[in-house]
């Protein structure tokens, strides 16, 4: 009988995640609609971080104080922390992103980088970032703010859609590797990725 209690009260408990968690990851038009999709096989994705805030600083601030701290510890680790902070960008964000949304979107459309002759180009804009925690014994996911915006690709001032995404979290941690920032964060594009491509594929 106890087992049995337990057993619900982890299924309600593990519902009631999902929902909660579901419920952070909603996507908003916040301009124009998603017509254009219609017939596009490819679309072009770049990315843009300027004027990001990671947490309640600037990044320019986050970036200084965490070089000064990891310096503290260690001659040269925070030097070596913010060389790794701007190359996770294209090594591991990114690339997850891509991934994400693309599986998602099931061949029927794929945002690649390079697609320079696609008719439209998605801007993906962080706005902020959770750089999350792990340490050992407790760990809190990383999370990310974006907004995205569709242009035309040889007219970037035409916008023809833009959306939001608000505290994207990384959906799994407990890997190994998110003792570091980058695979944390990762993570978080990760989902977002997923979330954005569920979203498109419906309006394909």
């Amino acid at each position: 009988m106890k087992q049995h209690q337990s057993y619900l009260f982890l299924l309600v408990v593990s519902l009631l995640a999902v929902f909660l968690y579901s419920c952070g990851s909603a996507v908003y038009i916040t301009e124009g609609n998603l017509d254009f999709l219609q017939n596009q096989k490819v679309i072009k994705v770049k990315y843009q971080y300027d004027g990001m805030t990671v947490g309640k600083y600037t990044e320019a601030e986050y970036t200084q104080k965490e070089i000064q701290r990891l310096n503290a510890k260690e001659p040269g680790r925070g030097d070596s922390w913010i060389k790794s902070w701007r190359l996770d960008r294209t090594t591991l964000f990114q690339p997850k992103f891509e991934e994400l949304i693309n599986k998602r979107l099931l061949g029927r459309l794929e945002i690649k980088p390079d697609a320079d002759n696609a008719q439209y180009t998605m801007t993906v804009k962080t706005v902020s970032t959770e750089s999350g925690y792990n340490a050992g014994i407790s760990a809190k996911a990383a999370s990310i703010d974006v907004v995205i915006l569709f242009t035309e690709t040889n007219n970037s001032e035409k916008v023809v859609a833009s959306l939001e995404l608000d505290d994207i979290k990384a959906s799994t941690f407990w890997t190994g590797t998110e003792f570091a920032t980058g695979p944390r964060i990762a993570q978080a594009y990760a989902e977002c990725g997923k979330t954005l491509g569920t979203f498109l594929e419906k309006n394909l």
